[in-house]
C-alpha cells in the first residue's frame, strides 16, 4: 500500500539570506536536529550542549599567554573560513533563526575573538569541562561557540571547544578542531604570521555553512513516494517508541552539574573485540549498543508486571556526511556543521530477559546483537532519513513545547557513537615545511545532561575503544553510573568468551 502523499518542505526557509532591516545580517531557520537541539537547550535547561577536549603534546614548550595570543589570531582566520562559529540565534513567534553579522571593521572581529577565546590556568580540559557544564549558551552577549586555551603552571596543555548543539554535532566539532589546528600549528612554529587587518570582511559570507537540506545527494529523496514513506515510517516509529519504551529505573528529577566518566580498553583488547565482533557479523557500535540494552535490564530487571511488547527504545543518531551529502561536504573536513539525522530505534528483547536471574550470559547478548543489527539496517535503508528531518520536527516539537509529549523521556538513556575520532581529526600537525609542531595526546567528546538518564558514548582513539558517560550528578548517583560503566564494559567482554 502506498503511503499518503506528503508535500515537500519549502527548503528556502533554511537558506541564508540578507535581512530586510540590516544588510550586514544574514539569517536562516533551523532545520531538523538543529531544531531539536534548540528545544533541548531552551526547554531542558541546556541539555545537549557540546564539548570537545584535546590534551596537546607540544614539540617545544609553549606558554599559556603566548598560545592564547596566537589562538585568537587563528580563531579569526577560522571565522573567515567557517563564519558559523560566530552565529547567534533569535526567536520569531517560536521559530528559531540562526543569524550572522558581518564585522564592519577589523576591531569588531578582534573584539569577538577576545570575547570567545578564553584562558584557563592550573586546570586540565576534563576539569574545565565540568566547571563549564552549568554555563548557559548562548551567553549574555549572544555568543554560542567558545574556545578555551588550557594550561598548567603557565604552560599551555590543551584546548576545549564549548559550543551550542544547534550549530554543530560531535563530528562537526572534530572537523572544526582539525581545521583550527592546521592553522594554529604553523603560527606556533613562526612560519605563518597572518596580517589579519587585510581580511576583507563581507567576502566570508559565501562560506556560511549551508543547511544540509540544500546539499543532499540526488538519491536522498526530498519529495515523492519515497519521501512520503520515510515521513510516515519515522513518525509511526516515534509514536510506537514513546508508547513502548523500557527505561532505566526511576531516579529523582533534580537539576545539577554534568559529570563525565570514562573507561578505556587496551589496544590489545580493543583489537580482540573488533575482530571477534566482525566474526559474528556485527559492527562494534552494534555490539556496544546491544550491551547497553543489557545494562538497562541489569539496572531495572523486567518482571511479570512489565507490559508485553515493551522494547528498548533509543534516539538513533546517524552521521549523514559520508552517505547523504554531496561532495565536497562529504569529505573528511567538508562539513563542520550539523549533519545528524534522528529516528527512533525500537529494539525488541525485553520479553526474552523477563525473569532471568542474571544477564551476564553470551546467549542473550548475541540475540540482542541480532535485534540491534536489524534495526540499524532498517534505519540505514530509510531513503529520505535526512531530507525528512525538517518535517519530523515541525510535527513533534510544537506539542512537546506545550508539554503534551516528551521527546526526551527523563529515564531514557541516550547512546552516541562518536566513531573513530581519526576519521575527522588528525593526530599530529606540522608547520609549512612539514616539521612536527604538536600532536593530540588524548581526546574526548561530551554533552551536558540535565535529565537523570545518562548519555553513553562509544569512541575510538589510537586504536583503543573508549567508553564514557555524561550524567546529571544530582539526579543519578555516581555509584550507580560507575556500576553501569563496569557492567557495560563486562557485558561487551562476553563476546570474547
Amino acid at each position: 500500500m502506498n503511503s499518503p502523499a506528503c508535500p515537500p518542505l519549502d527548503t528556502t526557509r533554511f537558506q541564508w539570506r540578507r535581512t530586510n532591516t540590516d544588510p550586514s545580517i544574514f539569517q536562516r531557520e533551523v532545520f531538523g536536529v538543529e531544531a531539536l537541539a534548540d528545544y533541548r537547550n531552551r526547554y531542558l535547561y541546556g541539555d545537549g550542549t557540546l564539548f570537545l577536549g584535546v590534551t596537546l603534546d607540544f614539540h617545544c614548550p609553549v606558554s599559556l599567554s603566548g598560545l592564547a595570543r596566537l589562538a585568537r589570531e587563528a580563531w579569526m582566520l577560522l571565522r573567515f573560513e567557517v563564519p558559523t562559529i560566530s552565529a547567534f540565534q533569535t526567536t520569531n513567534r517560536d521559530t528559531t533563526l540562526l543569524n550572522y553579522t558581518v564585522p564592519m571593521t577589523f576591531g569588531d572581529a578582534r573584539r569577538w575573538a577576545e570575547r570567545t577565546v578564553r584562558t584557563a590556568s592550573n586546570v586540565d580540559v576534563e576539569e574545565l569541562r565540568y566547571q563549564l557544564g552549568s554555563s548557559p549558551l548562548p551567553d549574555s552577549n549572544g555568543d554560542m561557540t567558545f574556545l578555551y586555551v588550557v594550561g598548567q603552571h603557565s604552560q599551555a596543555s590543551g584546548l576545549l571547544l564549548h559550543a551550542s548543539h544547534v550549530l554543530f554535532d560531535p563530528q562537526g566539532l572534530l572537523i572544526l578542531m582539525r581545521r583550527y589546528l592546521r592553522k594554529l600549528a604553523p603560527m606556533i612554529a613562526g612560519d605563518l604570521v597572518p596580517n589579519l587587518s587585510l581580511l576583507e570582511w563581507g567576502k566570508e559570507v559565501p562560506n556560511l555553512l549551508p543547511c544540509v537540506a540544500s546539499i543532499l545527494v540526488p538519491r536522498e529523496a526530498a519529495e515523492g513516494p519515497a519521501y512520503s514513506a520515510s515521513v510516515q515510517r519515522v513518525l509511526s516509529d516515534f509514536r510506537a517508541g514513546m508508547n513502548h519504551l523500557y527505561p532505566l529505573r526511576a531516579r529523582r528529577m533534580e537539576r545539577g552539574p554534568t559529570y563525565h566518566v570514562k573507561q578505556n580498553f587496551s589496544k590489545e583488547e580493543s583489537d580482540h573485540i573488533k575482530t571477534t565482533a566482525k566474526s559474528y557479523g556485527c559492527a562494534v557500535t552494534e555490539l556496544f549498543h546491544a550491551t547497553l540494552c543489557l545494562v538497562i535490564t541489569e539496572d531495572n530487571p523486567p518482571t511479570d508486571q512489565t507490559p508485553p511488547n515493551t522494547s528498548f527504545v533509543f534516539h538513533g543518531w546517524q552521521n549523514c556526511r559520508p552517505t547523504r551529502l554531496v561532495p565536497p561536504f562529504s569529505a573528511m573536513d567538508g562539513y563542520p556543521g550539523m549533519a545528524t539525522a534522528m529516528s527512533m530505534l525500537i529494539i525488541p528483547g525485553v520479553d526474552m530477559l523477563r525473569g532471568k536471574s542474571t544477564f551476564f550470559n553470551k546467549t542473550p547478548l548475541l540475540a540482542m546483537v541480532d535485534h540491534v543489527r536489524r534495526e540499524y539496517k532498517r534505519q540505514r535503508e530509510c531513503p529520505a532519513l535526512l531530507a525528512m528531518q525538517g518535517h519530523l520536527f515541525d510535527t513533534v516539537l510544537p506539542p512537546a513545547k506545550r508539554g503534551a509529549i516528551k521527546i526526551v523521556p527523563p529515564m531514557l538513556p541516550l547512546y552516541i557513537d562518536d566513531g573513530i575520532y581519526e576519521t575527522y581529526i588528525d593526530r599530529s600537525y606540522v608547520d609549512r615545511k612539514g616539521r612536527g609542531v604538536l600532536s593530540i595526546e588524548s581526546i574526548f567528546s561530551s554533552q551536558n545532561r540535565t535529565d537523570p538518564g545518562p548519555i553513553f558514548h562509544l569512541g575510538s582513539w589510537k586504536g583503543r575503544i573508549q567508553l564514557s558517560v555524561d550524567f546529571n550528578g544530582s539526579a543519578m548517583p555516581t555509584q550507580a553510573v560507575d556500576q553501569m560503566v563496569d557492567n557495560w564494559t563486562n557485558f561487551a567482554r562476553l563476546i570474547l568468551s
